[in-house]
């Protein structure tokens, strides 16, 4: 584990009286633990402790370890629930590790790629670097599938966008701003990434350039 900011973790629950304690960096990845960080704070999962193999939550964000199990000497099987917030991943490709994301309103699984994912009780969103997501309605059951480049916004249904953005951590903290407008709906969330997107891209231009 790698920590940024004050990150506390509580054990077997999230709930707000927890028993939250600060999250030592190198401490062990442990099913049923629970994560919480605040402006600024990040938490990293380095899963059978490889680099290659690391998820990330974001600030402002509670994730719930449901289920973590190393299968053999470099498998694994991880079950989150996303309580609140977002999260990054980046998880080897043809290694049969299994990696399952839960939201509010929308469950999700990965076998080797690198992207971020987030939601709330009402919507979510997952963008992609490389390789593969399924993305499926808890509610209506209607999935898809996303690849390279794409990002995907659910709000009763979904919507696949491609932007430059796409996966981008740092881009889906601005996603996940954007998602907390429950007075958006979602032809207005679409605009609002695409817009999103082409000012980040742009400001990633500015700091290269300077």
């Amino acid at each position: 584990v790698s920590v940024e900011g004050l990150p506390v973790k509580s054990t077997g629950s999230c709930a707000e009286d927890a028993t939250w304690d600060a999250v030592k960096v190198n401490s062990a990845v442990r099913q049923l633990d629970c994560y919480k960080t605040g402006d600024g704070g990040s938490v990293g999962l380095q899963l059978n402790g490889k680099a290659e193999n690391l998820l990330t939550i974001g600030e402002n964000s509670v994730v719930n370890i449901n289920e973590y199990v190393e299968k053999n000497e470099d498998g694994f099987a991880i079950k989150t629930s996303i309580q609140k917030g977002y999260m990054g991943f980046k998880v080897e490709k043809n290694k049969g590790h299994e990696v399952y994301f839960g939201t509010g309103t929308a469950a999700a699984s990965i076998r080797g790629t690198e992207g971020a994912i987030g939601g709330n009780n009402t919507t979510v969103f997952a963008g992609l670097k490389n390789g593969a997501l399924w993305v499926s309605d808890s509610q209506s059951g209607d999935s898809l599938v996303i690849g390279e480049g794409e990002t995907v916004i659910g709000k009763g249904s979904f919507a696949v966008l491609k932007l430059k953005s796409s996966g981008d951590v740092n881009f889906a903290k601005i996603l996940n701003t954007l998602i907390a407008d429950s007075t958006l709906s979602l032809d207005d969330l679409k605009a609002a990434a695409v817009s999103a997107d082409s000012a980040y891209q742009e400001s990633l231009a500015a700091n290269a350039s300077a």
